[in-house]
Formats: structure tokens, sequence, C-alpha cells
């Protein structure tokens, strides 16, 4: 099976890039992973992380922690910002959890306090972690065509006063394109969400992409994008796979990142299927044949 994956890996690779600049990845794009991938956040686990050549970690909300208590929340978040840093990680962003109870496309104005008042603890936490990039959706689904310019509208209207909060704290949002008929599942429809609302950028998820290619995505947000998810898929629905199993050309997306002048984490959201043997000791080896497959054009 690795043989298989390893062949297609290559074959999409080289199958000829659209936007080549350089031969070089840049050097600020440290690799990072999402903590899903991690099977816990101890100091010992987080020592073998930074071991296996990983710089960043965006920290993922697991359920008990988010059905927990705003106290339990805040000892997670002082506790991992800790310990990340005595392993000598990073912690580059975190994924703000999504769900009804968080959707900030809600069109009630009378629930629409809440889901904002839930939102913006987590950007308090966020700021207890020093992160630099918090990443929130844009909504839940399914949508119906009828009612999406409403809920754009309400999104519209919550990211506002996220990004005013955001701006008080120092902090920067990064909205995520999803797939599907979630909101933001194309480059336009984000330009859509996010126009004239300052200090929201993006957060560019690879395998979301289902009505035009990653590479089209990114390249359309160009300097938008503040932070990344890597991951590969099918094009038919979001897979979280390992880049190389997929169908996405790698060479192409980077092109595309360097030509929005991207400079953060290189990070990676991949997440583990049953039958699947990776860890994050895999992410490494990966990150250099992408970066060899790029400089080999």
């Amino acid at each position: 099976m690795k043989q298989i994956i390893a062949a297609v890996f290559y074959l999409v690779l080289f199958s000829g890039t659209a936007f080549s600049q350089s031969k070089a990845i840049p050097q600020s794009w440290k690799l990072g992973t999402s903590t899903i991938l991690l099977p816990d956040m101890t100091p010992a686990t987080l020592a073998e992380v930074k071991q296996s050549g990983i710089d960043y970690l965006e920290i993922g909300w697991k359920g008990p922690l988010v059905s927990g208590t705003p106290a339990e929340r805040l000892t997670f978040a002082r506790t991992a910002y800790q310990d990340a840093t005595r392993a000598g990680l990073v912690l580059w962003s975190t994924h703000i959890p999504y769900g009804k109870r968080l959707d900030i496309s809600e069109t009630d104005p009378e629930k629409r306090p809440a889901i904002l008042a839930a939102v913006k603890e987590y950007i308090d936490l966020a700021v207890e972690m020093h992160v630099k990039q918090i990443v929130i959706h844009p909504s839940t689904e399914p949508i119906a065509d009828e009612d999406r310019p409403k809920r754009i509208a309400a999104c519209r209207e919550s990211l506002k006063e996220l990004a005013a909060y955001c701006k008080a704290k120092n902090a920067s949002l990064a909205l995520e394109g999803l797939p599907r008929t979630c909101l933001a599942n194309t480059s336009k429809e984000i330009l859509q969400i996010l126009d004239g609302i300052d200090g929201v950028g993006v957060c560019f998820d690879s395998n979301h992409q289902l009505q035009e290619k990653p590479e089209e995505f990114a390249k359309a947000v160009g300097p938008l994008i503040r932070t990344l998810h890597i991951s590969d898929y099918d094009a038919v629905n979001e897979r979280h796979w390992m880049p190389g199993r997929g169908i996405i050309n790698w060479n192409n997306v980077i092109a595309a990142l360097i030509a929005a002048k991207y400079e953060g984490a290189f990070m990676y959201e991949v997440v583990k299927k049953e039958g699947d043997n990776i860890t994050f000791k895999d992410l490494a080896p990966n990150y250099e044949t992408l970066k060899k497959a790029w400089a080999a054009q």
C-alpha cells in the first residue's frame, strides 16, 4: 500500500507546475501539526514531537474540555503553553471549536450574543497560550441555497464584532475555508464574507476545496492567508490524508503560497483514520519529500 501511495505521490508532484517561481521553500515555513494527531499533551510526548522535527503546534480543543468548565479550559491553556515552551515548541495557532453552540452564522439575534460570548472565551484562552493565529469556522451545515445570503450576513456581523475584540487583545483571527454547503466553500465566497472587515485573515485548508483546485483558492485569496491546514484528499470530500495519498499537486500549492508571500507555519492537519498507521513522526519525512519535489522541478 505504501509503495502505491509513493508512486501516486510522485506522479502528482511531477505532473506539471503552473506557478513555479523558486527552488527554495521559505525558511519561515517551519513544520507544524495540529494536536489532533498527538496521542496526548504530556511533557514526554511533546519532547518526542520536538525531537521528530516538528517546531509548531496548533491546539485543538477535545470534547471533554469543550464540555468542561471555564476553569478547566484555562488550566489546560496555561499548562499547554508552559509544557510546549519547555519542550522547545511554539504554539502557532489554536482552532476554536465548532458546532451549533459556536456557529457565528446563527441568524437568530437572540442566540448570537451567547455564541459570541463563547467564542470570545476561546480567544481569551488563545491569548493565554500566546498563539500567533486563531482559526475559526464561518458556519456549520447543511445550508440551503435560499438561506445562504442571510447566513453570510450574520457571519459578517459576528466577524466584525470578533475582529474588534481580537484587535483589543492584539490577537489575529483567521477564517477557515470550508467544504460542501458550509459558508466560505469557494475563494469567491470567503472574499465576499471578509470584504471590508479589517483584521481577519484566512486559514487555507488544502483539502476543503470541492469547487476549485486548492492552488486556485490560495492564489485567489493570496496575502489574506495567515495560516494553513495541510492535508490531501480526493476532491470528492475532505479526507485529511497525508500529502501524497490524494490528488493535490503540491508543487502548484507551494507555488501559490510563495506567490501570496505566505510566511507562517507549514501546519499539517492530518487525521488518523481507522486502519492508518501514521503518527506525528511521519510528518517531517513527508515534508522533506514535498521540499525535494519542489526543488527538483
